[in-house]
């Protein structure tokens, strides 16, 4: 995102605070505005799309690259009143649509900020995983946002403490409430599929994560092509949140991990590599069943590895774990491109 789209989103109002474009709020905004379930589009002047978020990407079934730089055909000058929404269609898709525009200082038009809600009424399980993702994920960002940044700026050690506790155990909480979300709509799900690079995947969710690898001061080593394009359903990108996940949960301290994705021709191979306790041959194959766990006293309720499998065959892909000798485990995933 550029300092022009940033401004834009400032100035339209569309968020419930002003800062300054200086602000170092504006790294906390950012990860927001990407990570959030609300879609989120930027448009310039004349209507081109200039950026749009991930959510985005799963409402309208198309990647990033394909909505960037089309023009919307919308009357921007309805958007001059604050709480007027639309119903209107947007990349083919009925859609409410809130708009607020954002000017210079001169009154000259720099943009519009939109956000993009289904028209649809969703079934109850549905509805459910969307309360979730926006009611639940939407505030935890934020939280965590402030978290980082306080323990950032902060001299005394105990408030460092305890601003790690609260990134971390949101961190912790964010997580349950994406398996699942992600474990209901799985259900019903319809896989659209698309062109996906799984190396821009993969580098985004270990940005989601800095927070926890810096805590254990994990080295991370990847070992990842310029890009790899295979076709899946954005839900994808789940699978590698969820095996990273728990590679930085069951890492040993100042250990490390490394990630890595190899061409296989017709199919794709990744695999994550941690340096942990690893995990008895008995449970091999039972920990990529729903609510199995090596150990009761493990956080969360077991859904991240069943997931995970269940993504992979919907692709007709397979995953498995092998030991990482001496010490830790190595998850495999294979794709076919």
């Amino acid at each position: 995102m550029d300092d022009l789209n940033l401004e834009i989103i400032v100035k339209s109002g569309i968020l419930p605070v002003r800062v300054s474009l200086s602000s170092p709020y504006f790294e906390l905004f950012k990860h927001f505005l990407e990570n959030t379930g609300e879609c989120f589009i930027i448009l310039d002047s004349k209507g081109k799309v200039k950026y749009v978020n991930k959510a985005c990407e799963s409402f309208f079934s198309k990647p990033k690259s394909e909505l960037v730089g089309k023009k919307v055909k919308l009357d921007l000058c309805q958007f001059e009143e604050k709480e007027k929404t639309l119903e209107e269609e947007i990349f083919g898709k009925k859609a409410k649509i809130i708009g607020r525009i954002a000017r210079d200082e001169k009154g000259e038009l720099l943009g519009v900020c939109l956000i993009v809600r289904s028209e649809e009424k969703p079934k109850v399980r549905e509805l459910l995983a969307d309360i979730m993702y926006h009611d639940l994920i939407n505030p935890l960002t934020v939280i965590k946002g402030v978290a980082s940044l306080g323990r950032e700026n902060v001299e005394d050690d105990a408030l460092k403490r305890n601003f790690s506790i609260i990134v971390k155990n949101t961190e912790r909480l964010e997580g349950m409430i994406r398996n699942i979300a992600t474990f209901i709509k799985l259900e019903t799900l319809e896989p659209r599929f698309e062109s996906v690079d799984l190396v821009e995947v993969i580098k985004n969710t270990l940005k989601s994560f800095s927070e926890s690898i810096k805590d254990k001061n994990l080295d991370i080593v990847t070992y990842l092509p310029e890009k790899m394009e295979i076709k899946a359903d954005p839900i994808i990108e789940q699978v590698f949140l969820n095996l990273i996940s728990n590679a930085i949960k069951f890492s040993f301290n100042n250990s490390k991990i490394e990630i890595g994705i190899q061409d296989m021709a017709d199919k794709v191979r990744v695999y994550v590599k941690d340096y942990g306790p690893g995990i008895p041959d008995e449970y091999k194959r039972k920990i990529f069943q729903r609510f199995e766990r090596v150990e009761e006293k493990e956080e969360g309720k077991g859904l991240g590895l069943a997931i995970v499998q269940r993504i992979v065959e919907m692709h007709n892909g397979k995953v498995w774990v092998e030991d990482n000798k001496p010490t830790g485990s190595i998850f495999y995933v294979e794709i076919p491109k």
